[in-house]
């Protein structure tokens, strides 16, 4: 079930849902840990019963607000850095950040990966990086693409890296086959 912004729902309600569609939970769009209420949201969703809950971020503020949230106002989510890596600086200021959340176990990491020379760059460096960190089990690559057609383009590069690194493949599936 997709939520949009505008919607309101009871916590009661949510877990009906999550008990319902026997579902996770995936908070993502725009940057969700901008929000003043984060801190109050993670408390909150902690204390639903999912399986999963992942919160999809660019990592803005990630260091400050694990560091900020009590460890068990978090401890049943599970946060996705996917860094926008757009030049060398992003992407050097990206691999520190990586590299300082590599003993937190609920932190995993999703590279986009495309046909574009300068982030296969980035996404090369960023893997190069962290290998010595054996975080291999905790990196995801996944095709960038907002239709069928694009994911299918930048695919391959994904799979080449998946293979030569070992790390995990994170499919876009709602998107190949229109769920959304």
């Amino acid at each position: 079930m997709r939520i949009s912004p505008e919607s309101e729902f009871k916590i009661e309600d949510l877990q009906n849902i999550i008990d319902n569609e026997k579902c996770g939970l995936m908070i993502t769009g725009g940057e969700p840990t901008w929000d003043p209420h984060f801190e109050e949201c993670a408390y909150l969703l902690n204390n639903l019963k999912y399986e999963d809950a992942n919160v999809e971020t660019n990592g803005y503020n990630l260091e400050g607000l694990l560091k900020e949230i009590k460890s068990e106002h978090f401890n049943k989510i599970k946060f996705v850095f996917s860094p926008k890596m757009f030049n060398y600086e992003e992407a050097m200021k990206d691999i520190n950040l990586a590299q300082r959340m590599k003993d937190i176990p609920n932190v995993v990491f999703k590279l986009v990966c495309t046909k574009t020379e300068n982030l296969q760059r980035y996404i090369q460096l960023f893997l190069d990086e962290l290998s010595e960190f054996n975080l291999n089990r905790r990196i995801y690559l996944m095709p960038e693409g907002r239709n069928r057609e694009e994911i299918l383009m930048n695919a391959p590069v994904m799979f080449d890296y998946a293979e030569r690194w070992k790390v995990n493949v994170s499919t876009r599936m709602h998107i190949m086959y229109d769920f959304i």
